[in-house]
Parts: structure tokens; sequence; C-alpha cells
């Protein structure tokens, strides 16, 4: 055998080595993860309605549009407020929304945020107590996930943990478990998680981040086998190659 075939069979070997060692490095990290059954992004929702049935006389909005505190949503005229107005019975301060003299009830958003949920057209009669719009908070989307674990996996699970959220367009949003409950499903443990993350920004993605939208949240376990701290330096080394 000539020593060219000698070095080309080494170097041969070493790449090998390397690549069984990487997709060894794979195979434990995927061990260590799980994957929702669930998982969608939420808002804090600002649901506005009335203590007073009515007519709804005007629609100011459209579903998704973006508002900010104070602009106007929708107008409802109740005669049963206007009676209450007009017996002392009521206060438009102990309302808390805006009324005209005419009994038209002016209702406006309370946050900065997305509508949605709208529920109502004009014409339509509404009842007392029932949703008419619900307002988004902006800044406050998080994703609620449903990850079903065994005992043992739930154990290594904890606050802080990572969280990969593949968006419907097969990009990847980086989050960390903000929040987490358990209760018990037969044999196994299901994990609820509220995920938090910088880049859940309204509207980002074209569109696709924002309340109601559905993904798929992998969170990554605390590795305790005795290989952990091997692995974690190989996956730090594979990711500054990038492999």
């Amino acid at each position: 055998m000539t020593w060219g075939n000698r070095i080309r069979m080494f170097f041969g070997s070493i790449g090998v080595l390397v690549l069984v060692a990487a997709l060894t490095l794979v195979f434990n990290q995927r061990q260590h993860s799980a994957t929702s059954e669930t998982a969608t992004i939420k808002a804090v929702d600002y649901p506005v309605g009335s203590t007073y049935p009515g007519t709804v006389t005007e629609v100011e909005v459209v579903e998704g549009q973006r508002v900010q505190t104070g602009d106007p949503l929708v107008s409802v005229r109740s005669a049963a407020l206007l009676h209450d107005l007009r017996q002392g019975l009521v206060t438009q301060k102990s309302l808390g929304y805006t009324v005209s003299k005419s009994g038209v009830i002016s209702f406006e958003s309370a946050v900065d945020g997305t509508v949605h949920g709208l529920k109502v057209r004009p014409g339509m009669f509404v009842q007392a107590g029932g949703t008419l719009v619900t307002v988004a908070k902006a800044g406050s989307l998080t994703v609620a996930a449903k990850v079903l674990l065994t005992p043992t996996d739930y154990g290594r699970l904890s606050r802080g943990a990572e969280v990969d959220l593949l968006l419907p367009n097969q990009k990847t949003v980086e989050g960390r478990v903000d929040e987490l409950s358990v209760s018990t499903t037969g044999d196994q443990a299901l994990a609820q998680l509220v995920v938090t993350s910088d880049r859940l920004q309204d509207g980002g993605e074209h569109g696709l981040i924002q309340a109601g939208t559905p993904v798929v949240a992998t969170v990554h376990l605390r590795d305790d086998g005795p290989l952990a701290g091997v692995a974690d330096a190989g996956l730090a080394l594979l990711h500054k190659v990038g492999l």
C-alpha cells in the first residue's frame, strides 16, 4: 500500500468517526426533547361588553385591525340604559364608558392591541353581558403548549428550559418555559407550559405571529446522563462549524 493510500485511509477513517460521533450526539439530543400535543400563540385578552342590552349602531373596526388606547370600537343604542340614566339610577362615571344623551354607548379600546373575535354587526341586537369584541393586548404574546411526558421525563423539565417554536411557515422561534403545571393522564404526565420569547412580536413573519396561530413546540429536557457534559460540548462544537 502506498503512502498516498495510507493517508487517504487515515483521513477517511477520521471522517467516519466524526460523522458517527455527530450522529450519536444528535440522536442523544433528540432523546432529551419532547414535542407538544398542542401549542397555540396566546395573548392577554380584553373583552368588550355591555351591562345593558341594545342595538348595534356602528362597528368601527374589522377583524385583525390594530388599535390604540382610546380608539372607537363599537356603538350600541340602549333604551334600557337611557331609562336608567334619566331616572338617575346610573351615571356615565359609574358605567365606565361614554354614553350620549340619546342612549348610545360608545365603546373604546382600553389597550393598544389587535382586534379579534369580532361578534357583532350594525343592526344586530345584543344581550346584556355578552362580548361584542375582544382586543388582544400588544406585546403580551406567549405560547400555551401541552406536552405528554413520562414521570421521569417530567422530572427533567424545569422553568427556563429552552423551547423551539415551529411556525406554520416552517420558521423556528426560540423561547423558554416561563410557567409550567402538570396533570396525570394514565401513567403519563401532561405538562402545560407557558412559553415566552422576545421574538413573539405582533404581526411578525408576515402576520403569522398573532393570537390563535397554531405552532409546534419542542421542549428541551435536562440531560442527567453520564455523558451530558460531553454531549453539550460536542453539540456546541457542531454549531460552531455549521453542522
